[in-house]
């Protein structure tokens, strides 16, 4: 039996069961219920002649069970959910960050266009072990992190340095170009490179 049905039988029990007991539950529609409450009072009103109690009653509870009913009806038996608006596709970057110190401090990871220098930023909340920097639009960009106490000017990257290993001889500190797909995650991004000369990363955005 469909559910609709059901309700209206259960109603109409309840009502002709219950009499002057009958109380009106919380409806989702606010026409419903004030529709309820003019019929209600439109069948006191055709009914303040009749000398008949019961003739009363009964006419006011067909006026209830009505309104009732009308109030159920004008709600849909499934709620239609508006369509969600989609988002653009983006990418992800994962890899370590590193610290001259032990233990790293709060950073600001920052993911800069080569194209035109915009940027996205991700905060690492601190600590040891890796980062994944989601949300990043396809494209190409460099990477490279500040510590989140302005007080301490130094940056690390991503550097040919890091490829090199960091070791003797490892001294080109330029920022390695990563391309960014839509959909994509790019792993092995570590920001390790500290010890470039000052300038040779990108200022605090």
């Amino acid at each position: 039996m469909h559910k609709r049905t059901t309700v209206y039988i259960v109603l109409v029990l309840t009502v002709l069961s219950c009499g002057p007991c009958i109380t009106m539950g919380d409806y989702d529609s606010d026409v419903g219920m004030t529709n309820v409450a003019n019929m209600t009072a439109y069948a006191n009103t055709q009914a303040v002649g009749d000398q008949s109690a019961a003739a009363f009653e009964a006419t006011r509870l067909a006026f209830v069970v009505e309104a009732t009913l009308t109030a159920i009806a004008a709600s849909p038996d499934e709620p239609t959910a508006e369509p969600t608006q989609s988002s653009p596709e983006t990418g992800t970057v994962s890899g370590r960050i590193c610290y001259p110190s032990e233990g790293v401090p709060e950073v600001t990871v920052y993911a800069q266009s080569t194209a035109d220098n915009s940027w996205v930023s991700f905060d690492y909340p601190g600590g040891w072990g890796e980062y994944t920097f989601p949300g990043i639009p396809p494209g190409d960009y460099v990477f490279f992190a500040y510590v989140k106490d302005e007080s301490i000017s130094i940056a690390g990257g991503y550097t040919q340095a890091v490829i090199c290993g960091l070791g003797a001889g490892c001294d080109d500190h330029s920022l390695i170009a990563v391309h960014i797909g839509a959909g994509e995650t790019v792993e092995g991004v570590d920001i390790c490179d500290w010890y470039g000369p000052e300038g040779s990363l990108p200022p605090r955005p």
